[in-house]
């Protein structure tokens, strides 16, 4: 139980150090900040506790499952020190799983569903993008990153939409959502002009999964692509 106890401290001492070096500066919060005065409190705290070496048995069970499960969510924060292209967006997942803690991962999924069709994006993208950084190999991941993707198609921001639903393609290629994704990409492409590399993943996604609803969709979307006078 007290090397348990170190490697928490240890672990403690990591993320506050490597969050703080790597500067969350520009995307803190009080909240964030709050938190961070809160962990470094602990971890004297802990350390003075080693140093006495008279605690009890209960105490440390307690102590050391408490600041584990501080740990589990604040390595969130170090791994926004890794990012530098967009530090604030792993601050915020950080953050999310501070509210996400006590819900199973179903209801994550639910609520972040009813966020989407009561038009609440950023909430329903908060909760979604959560289950796939936190979730990757559950079976909801996929689901919840089409349902990103469908939030920026909503707001029309069809590029980050077509980057959104080629996720599920590279990253669960056998998934059955990924004729729906090549089908959203496609029409993303139209909406942007880009009308040869519609056709194009349109003809992909036909010659990949002939017998999806998707495929159906993407022959009709060709017709009228063609004009009067196509085929």
């Amino acid at each position: 139980m007290k090397l348990e106890l170190k490697r928490v401290l240890v672990l403690l001492v990591m993320v506050f150090s490597l969050t703080m070096s790597y500067g969350c500066a520009s995307s803190e919060t009080p909240k964030l900040k709050a938190d961070m005065e809160a962990m470094k409190s602990q971890v004297w705290d802990l350390q003075k506790r080693l140093a006495e070496q008279d605690m009890k048995a209960l105490d440390q069970e307690n102590l050391v499952a408490l600041m584990s499960e501080r740990v589990q969510v604040l390595e969130e924060v170090y791994l926004a020190g890794q990012s530098k292209s967009s530090p604030g967006i792993d601050v915020r997942l950080a953050q999310a799983g501070l509210r996400f803690k006590d819900l199973q991962l179903d209801e994550i999924y639910r609520n972040s569903l009813v966020a989407f069709n009561e038009g609440h994006y950023d909430s329903a993208e908060e909760g979604f993008s959560y289950i796939v950084r936190r979730y990757p190999k559950s079976d909801l991941a996929p689901k919840a990153q089409y349902w990103i993707g469908e939030i920026f198609y909503s707001k029309k921001r069809y590029s980050r939409a077509a980057e959104e639903y080629r996720k599920i393609i590279v990253r669960y290629p056998k998934n059955p959502k990924v004729a729906s994704a090549m089908l959203k990409v496609a029409l993303c492409k139209m909406e942007l002009g880009k009308h040869d590399e519609c056709e194009k993943t349109l003809n992909e996604l036909i010659a990949t999964f002939p017998e999806s609803s998707a495929a159906a969709t993407a022959k009709e979307k060709l017709k009228e692509m063609a004009g009067p006078g196509g085929n």
